[in-house]
């Protein structure tokens, strides 16, 4: 009988010990992840702010045209068109989320050296292939101008206001070339016109100015999971980020261009007039357990960040190569204001 009761108190004891155990190492992390959460908070709000920054010169890279205008300055029959395809990329600054990887990271490894595997780098290279159109001719003398991109279906549900439209949505297009382990989803959607003043010439240039909008909407995630025993305890953690963007763009241009032979250079003025509404979350989900005993912890926070309208001076300049039908052009374009520098490159049939 004495020795039944032994090994009952000892089966108790052990209980009791590998609860503490546990729970000891899940008030750590708790501990932990609290003391980090404004680091990780204030990094996530400086990475929206860099995006409420770079979204719109991303969207202006796009349906850009070495000839000034489409068309002629009195109607024709049929009307000229443009369309194909145009390839773009802007540097996005990436170091507040690479900060609030950090933090969060930094506190795993001191919880039996959990490791996330998440690589974010301080810059990335956002990509964009969008399908563009533009028709000149049909009311003189303006050029009507239309481009899309969709990575998936979901990204035009996004709503800043709506976690569960912006959660999760990685996969669609991935950017780990640049060392960055996350994904991205975006939409984009624009339409501009232009108004020929000048029609390029044996001697006179063509100049045209205009005016363009366009919205975008867009989702940057990253998560991991790691799982280790240390001292008998098991660490289990699952975590991740999500930064959605809603960015309208309205602007006025002007821009000059002139044909030599087959060589179109350009140049162009832009104001920009963008307003966004971002929004972020983030969540680590952690278990300690030893024995039969687990205790689960969950750490997180959200936030929305709303931006009024703000402007944003931008020059751009490129040249066309004119093939028979087809056009290929590359262009740049820099932010004055936040010395950002933009890339395209378009191929288009020509009419």
């Amino acid at each position: 009988m004495k020795r039944i009761l032994m090994i009952i108190f000892s089966l108790a004891m052990s209980s009791a010990v590998f609860a503490d155990a546990a729970s000891n190492a899940a008030d750590s992390a708790k501990s932990a992840l609290s003391a980090a959460t404004s680091t990780i908070n204030s990094g996530l709000e400086d990475f929206s702010k860099e995006l409420q920054n770079t979204v719109p010169n991303l969207q202006t890279t796009q349906n850009v045209y070495a000839d000034a205008f489409i068309g002629k300055l009195f109607p024709a029959v049929p009307p000229h068109f443009a369309f194909g395809a145009n390839f773009g990329i802007t540097t996005l600054k990436t170091e507040g989320l690479s900060d609030s990887v950090d933090a969060i990271q930094s506190v795993l490894q001191d919880l039996g050296g959990l490791d996330l595997d998440i690589s974010v780098p301080n810059k990335l290279a956002l990509p964009t292939i969008t399908a563009d159109v533009r028709v000149g001719g049909v009311l003189l003398p303006f050029d009507i101008g239309l481009t899309a991109m969709l990575t998936g279906t979901d990204a035009p549900k996004i709503d800043t206001g709506d976690y569960s439209s912006y959660h999760d949505l990685g996969g669609n297009l991935s950017a780990g070339g640049n060392g960055f382990s996350g994904s991205i989803n975006f939409f984009t959607f624009g339409i501009d016109a232009r108004y020929a003043i000048l029609e390029d010439g044996l001697l006179l240039p063509g100049l045209s100015v205009g005016a363009g909008y366009a919205v975008s909407k867009g989702a940057v995630s990253v998560s991991g999971s790691d799982s280790k025993t240390e001292s008998g305890v098991k660490n289990s953690v699952d975590a991740d980020i999500d930064v959605a963007y809603v960015t309208q763009t309205a602007y006025v241009q002007a821009q000059l261009s002139k044909k030599f032979f087959i060589i179109t250079p350009f140049v162009g003025a832009r104001m920009l007039l963008s307003w966004s509404d971002n929004a972020y979350s983030w969540n680590v989900n952690y278990t300690a357990s030893a024995g039969d005993n687990s205790v689960p912890i969950s750490m997180g926070g959200k936030d929305e960040i709303s931006r009024g309208a703000y402007f944003i001076p931008q020059l751009y300049f490129g040249t066309g190569i004119n093939l028979l039908f087809f056009q290929l052009s590359a262009s740049a374009a820099y932010d004055i204001r936040d010395a950002l520098l933009s890339g395209a490159f378009s191929l288009r049939f020509k009419l």
